[in-house]
């Protein structure tokens, strides 16, 4: 099965920063005040499963104007359009959350499966981060899978600073149909395996 990654192409500016903020002296990011208590103190990340129910509240200081973006801290941010394809094609697959005012009808989506690596150069199922409840990073590039099964949508999470969404991996069957639909700031790049 052919399994596709996606980028934006023109990048989220930095007030669209979902938890974490920056230093302008320093230029250190931590986690804003909004999430502090759900961090990690091993790790500083936060847990993914608790920040969705502040997701809701979250307010960008501009108005998202693409059905695809990533936000500057790292959480992939998609339209009702998107979400309602990706639905249609892949039910049950992702669970969705919505983003700030339902005026900007803005979801997260978590994936339901995930990817890890396994001594660096094998991706199989994700375990959870046992001090933060966050999926266990994988390095960049592409790396061979090794699934009994291959569903519509895997999540890959980033090595990165921030405690983000996953990076995901769409079969070709969606891919089409977000080409179709002419959904905006999006660009394919087929994951090599």
């Amino acid at each position: 099965m052919k399994y596709y990654t996606f980028y934006t192409i023109k990048d989220a500016s930095v007030n669209t920063s979902m938890f974490y903020e920056i230093d302008s002296g320093t230029g250190v990011y931590s986690p804003s005040s909004a999430i502090r208590h759900l961090t990690c103190k091993e790790c500083n990340k936060y847990e993914e499963r608790k920040a969705f129910d502040l997701l809701a509240t979250r307010s960008f200081q501009i108005t998202p104007k693409h059905d695809h973006f990533v936000t500057f801290d790292g959480w992939r941010v998609v339209s009702n359009k998107f979400k309602e394809i990706v639905d249609r094609v892949a039910p049950k697959l992702v669970s969705w959350y919505p983003i700030g005012e339902k005026k900007l009808n803005l979801f997260f989506g978590s994936i339901q499966y995930l990817a890890k690596c396994k001594d660096e150069t094998l991706l199989t199922r994700s375990n959870l981060c046992s001090l933060c409840g966050r999926y266990e990073n994988i390095l960049e590039g592409d790396a061979p899978m090794d699934f009994t099964d291959h569903p519509e949508i895997i999540g890959l999470p980033f090595e990165n600073r921030f405690c983000s969404s996953p990076r995901w991996l769409v079969s070709e069957r969606i891919k089409e149909y977000l080409e179709a639909t002419n959904i905006s700031n999006i660009e394919f790049h087929q994951y090599m395996m």
